[in-house]
């Protein structure tokens, strides 16, 4: 088993929580920029 996939698998759901919402607010504001 490699490190890197055990750490992705003890990652708290918290932080992937965030990696979705940091994604998703970068989402948001490219469509801002396109549709203003």
């Amino acid at each position: 088993m490699s490190k890197d996939f055990f750490t992705s698998q003890t990652n708290p759901p918290t932080s992937i929580y965030k990696h979705w919402f940091i994604k998703n607010m970068q989402d948001k504001h490219f469509e801002l920029l396109i549709y203003r």
